[in-house]
């Protein structure tokens, strides 16, 4: 509604308040689906920290970047991606959770060097639908935060239960050390891990 109202006091000023009506008339469906589109984004960029945790935590999935070990690619970026949970649907930790195992290129390259990126996107969920918009640290196997990663895990991707017992999986947490988070124009923010792990996902 602001917008509309500026619209119409801007034209009043610079026009009759007759024509400057008829203008706000013949316009306002389109203001009023331009501000339900940009209503969403307008709160994003005022709370970064609840959007990132949300990110993470309705996302299935991320893409994993590596500095690669392996040949004919040593060096070079290895981006691959990965089933991935902060915790059961009712529940959000904050920590991306992964169900590895030492046969997987990636986990090759973090034990050759731990640094690693890791990028989810708000594009897997229907928020952007709905609102028209366009869109590792290993944990020790027996401990509380192994168990309830695990549960995390599973609760979201079952399938994980049936993978082949002889390849040795086990549960991993993403030691977060940096965040940027891209919501809107202007570039990315830098996000300290503190208040990343303090807020609270929508």
């Amino acid at each position: 509604m602001s917008l509309m109202a500026y619209q119409g006091q801007h034209l009043a000023g610079s026009a009759t308040q007759a024509a400057a009506w008829q203008w706000f008339a013949s316009h306002q469906a389109d203001l009023v689906e331009y501000l339900l589109i940009m209503e969403p984004w307008l709160t994003i960029i005022h709370h970064h920290l609840p959007i990132q945790r949300y990110i993470i935590h309705i996302s299935d999935w991320a893409t994993l970047a590596t500095i690669s070990t392996h040949a004919n690619i040593t060096g070079y970026p290895f981006a691959n991606v990965f089933s991935i949970s902060d915790g059961i649907t009712s529940n959000s930790t904050g920590n991306p959770y992964f169900y590895l195992t030492d046969l997987e290129l990636s986990v090759h390259d973090l034990k050759a060097d731990p640094r690693a990126s890791l990028t989810a996107s708000l594009a897997q969920s229907s928020y952007c639908r709905q609102r028209r918009l366009d869109p590792q640290d290993p944990i020790k196997n027996g401990t509380a935060e192994a168990a309830a990663a695990q549960q995390a895990l599973f609760s979201r991707h079952p399938e994980m239960q049936d993978w082949p017992q002889d390849h040795g999986w086990f549960v991993a947490r993403l030691a977060i050390r940096h965040i940027y988070l891209l919501d809107y124009f202007g570039g990315a923010k830098v996000i300290d891990p503190q208040d990343y792990y303090a807020a609270q996902p929508f």
